[in-house]
């Protein structure tokens, strides 16, 4: 009876193995590399960012919004 499970038992396996090794080897290299505060900077398009950011917008108005804006448009 182990032996018709056995295939489906090594695939499962396999994977386990295959998942667990990718994320050891992304994190030996992912430590190699070197932080700097060029690296940290946000990419604006190639320009060097100036001033403030800007707030950040909330999720919830903008849902709130579609909502409202989804229940009222209807036609008749």
């Amino acid at each position: 009876m182990l032996s018709e499970y056995l295939p489906v038992l090594l695939q499962i396996l396999v994977a386990i193995l295959f998942a667990t090794s990718a994320l050891v080897v992304s994190v030996l290299v992912g430590k190699t590399g070197k932080r700097t505060p060029a690296k940290d900077m946000p990419y604006e398009c190639g320009m060097i960012p100036q001033g403030e950011r800007q707030p950040r917008f909330s999720v919830m108005v903008g849902y709130a919004y579609a909502v409202k804006k989804g229940a009222l448009d209807f036609k008749r």
